[in-house]
């Protein structure tokens, strides 16, 4: 079971159907948390109904609270949504709202978005140094939640301005944790950023039961998502450029290279 997770930076944009139903053959999420929309709230939660029923507890700007009740395995966890605001005050909110929600429940719980801070100065590059009274903020948050980083594999950071080398800022802002009650549901979940398509942000797979089936092991087939990204010619370049080998070769370079560009 995967879940997807994007700040798609505006569903209004051209692109963003396309990107979205891309992203949607090629991952088969059962849940989608789509962030800054700019549409109704800002946050959708989206869901496959024949695999799982999801009732809505409670909303704000910045939070969907929900319970899963996952159908194949006839049991309930609890998300939370996240699209942390850009406004320091309100993100404070926020992780208090949160610290309180920890009192009112024992189930497994997990919160996965786009939490708009770092919590180690090695997740930013470029930009003002990382204030540590934030740091100190979400991390308490996180403490009293009883919530671990589930990590990743992927590009290190998830957001970037998208500017030339000198001014160029990038940072891990979306990230996703659990308490331990989730671990032991899903004890092999794993977290990959995907290349950056079509938004300042990366999208993210949660997939809950890798053993179950790896994406890796599907035959190649090309995305037409991979147009789109800007560091795509650069993979196609490497592949066939300066290649003094047959056409079956170069084709089975290209195909290796975009597999390991792609996970």
């Amino acid at each position: 079971m995967n879940i997807l997770i994007w700040n798609c930076r505006g569903a209004m944009k051209p692109l963003f159907r396309k990107t979205v139903m891309d992203l949607v053959a090629w991952h088969s999420p059962t849940i989608m948390v789509i962030t800054k929309t700019r549409l109704s709230g800002g946050i959708w939660l989206l869901w496959s109904s024949n695999a799982v029923h999801v009732d809505i507890l409670a909303t704000t700007e910045q939070e969907i609270h929900a319970i899963i009740w996952v159908r194949s395995q006839s049991l309930n966890w609890l998300i939370n949504a996240i699209y942390a605001s850009l406004r320091l005050a309100e993100r404070y909110i926020l992780w208090e709202n949160l610290k309180m929600l920890t009192n009112l429940h024992d189930l497994p719980w997990a919160l996965i978005g786009d939490f708009n801070e770092v919590l180690l100065e090695e997740e930013k590059s470029g930009g003002n140094p990382v204030c540590m009274r934030r740091v100190r903020a979400i991390k308490e948050c996180m403490d009293a939640c009883h919530v671990m980083d589930l990590g990743f594999s992927g590009p290190k950071f998830t957001w970037s301005n998208k500017r030339e080398t000198g001014d160029l800022i990038q940072c891990r802002l979306d990230r996703c944790w659990a308490n331990p009650s989730w671990k032991d549901l899903y004890s092999e979940a794993n977290v990959t950023h995907l290349a950056r398509i079509n938004s300042d942000h990366c999208p993210m797979v949660l997939n809950l039961n890798p053993n179950l089936g790896n994406v890796s092991d599907r035959p190649f087939r090309f995305q037409s998502i991979w147009l789109n990204h800007e560091e795509f010619p650069t993979v196609v370049r490497t592949a066939w450029e300066g290649q003094d080998i047959s056409l079956k070769g170069a084709i089975s370079d290209f195909t290796a290279k975009a597999q390991r560009w792609n996970k």
